[in-house]
C-alpha cells in the first residue's frame, strides 16, 4: 500500500521518505525537527516539489544527508565522513543550491512561456497557410 502511495510523490520527497526510514526515526519526529507538515507528504501536495527554504533547512538539520543523493538520486544516501564540514563550511554550498533552484525555477517559467509563445505562433503558421492555400 505504502509502494503505492509513492507512486505519485516528487522524487525529493521519495528520497526523503527513504532517508527517514533508512535512520529508523518515525516521520513525525524528522517533520518536527525540520518544521514540515506531514501533509507535504500526502494527496495532492505529494507530488510538488519542496521550497528550497525547507531543502536547505533539512541538510542543516541532518549534515550527513548527501545533498547531490537527494536532489540528483546521485551517489549515496549518507556523505562520507570526509564530506560532512561544519554548518559555517556548509553554508556556501547551501546558498549555492538555493541559487540554483531559484535558477531552476526562472528557467521553468521561462520554458513555459516559450512554449505558449511557440502554439501561438504555431497557429498563426497554419493560418497563413492555410490562406495562402486558399488564394
Amino acid at each position: 500500500m505504502e509502494q503505492e502511495n509513492r507512486k505519485n510523490i516528487s522524487k525529493i520527497k521519495r528520497r526523503i521518505l527513504q532517508y527517514i526510514d533508512f535512520l529508523g526515526i518515525t516521520r513525525e519526529e524528522f517533520y518536527k525537527k525540520v518544521s514540515l507538515n506531514g501533509a507535504n507528504f500526502r494527496g495532492k501536495s505529494a507530488s510538488s516539489e519542496l521550497s528550497v527554504d525547507k531543502i536547505v533547512k533539512i541538510l542543516r538539520s541532518y549534515t550527513n544527508l548527501n545533498p547531490d543523493w537527494l536532489l540528483l538520486g546521485d551517489g549515496e544516501i549518507l556523505r562520507s565522513n570526509a564530506e560532512i564540514s561544519t554548518p559555517s563550511d556548509n553554508s556556501n554550498e547551501l546558498q549555492m543550491i538555493s541559487e540554483l533552484a531559484q535558477q531552476v525555477g526562472q528557467l521553468k517559467a521561462e520554458n513555459e512561456m516559450l512554449k505558449k509563445e511557440n502554439a501561438h505562433l504555431e497557429n498563426v503558421v497554419k493560418g497563413a497557410i492555410a490562406t495562402d492555400v486558399s488564394a
